[in-house]
């Protein structure tokens, strides 16, 4: 967890889980948020609000790596590997590495720009992407898992964001800004297999978390 005691420091706080002992504290910086932590519990995926970016932090040690030029940090894969997003000349492309570095793998092409970070849940990722180069416009969400191949579960959405998988990978669901006076928010759930979407209802309802 992330706390701001003065609003001049801020302190990872790693907690037991179990009896809610704090087991270390550390400072890392002001604009620093705790996004995720990797699967082997040794780094902590954070955004520097300052920067506008992912970073990683090593939690034993406070050591920071910041992502390469054009690159961010997206999510973990299950298998310990972070997924990181290069925006090219025309479009991106999602690649994973070891925190540390070493061997590169491009899991994903695509023609727009993917909206971070992303969410993960058991050994999946979903990631919004928007379809336009800059931005705008229709947006799809993928499906990304270690060890197979990555799936464009929709397609054509609207301002979608914060998808989230299910831990069996059948459902993804999904938040939508939908415009008009006043903005409203509606949720969604897609079948993967089938592509079908499920609306909470047109608005003022939430799917409150996928299992």
């Amino acid at each position: 967890i992330g706390a701001t005691r003065t609003g001049q420091q801020q302190w990872l706080v790693t907690l037991d889980s179990r009896t809610g002992q704090i087991l270390d504290q550390r400072d890392i910086g002001v604009g620093i948020q705790p996004y995720a932590s990797s699967p082997d519990g040794k780094w902590i995926l954070a955004v520097d609000h300052r920067a506008g970016t992912g970073v990683l932090v090593e939690i034993a040690t406070g050591r920071r790596i910041d992502a390469g030029p054009r690159e961010s940090f997206a999510s973990w894969l299950a298998d310990g590997r972070i997924l990181v997003a290069v925006e090219l000349e025309r479009g991106s492309r999602i690649m994973a590495r070891r925190p540390d570095g070493g061997t590169t793998e491009t899991l994903l092409e695509l023609d727009g720009l993917p909206l971070l970070p992303a969410v993960a849940s058991g050994s999946r990722v979903a990631i919004v992407e928007g379809q336009n180069p800059d931005g705008s416009g229709p947006r799809s969400i993928w499906l990304v898992s270690s060890g197979q191949e990555p799936v464009r579960v929709a397609r054509g959405l609207g301002r979608v964001y914060s998808p989230k998988p299910s831990h069996d990978g059948r459902f993804v669901g999904f938040s939508e800004v939908v415009s008009g006076t006043p903005i409203t928010v509606r949720t969604g759930v897609i079948e993967v297999a089938t592509g079908r979407i499920e609306y909470a209802c047109d608005a003022g309802c939430a799917v409150l978390d996928v299992r």
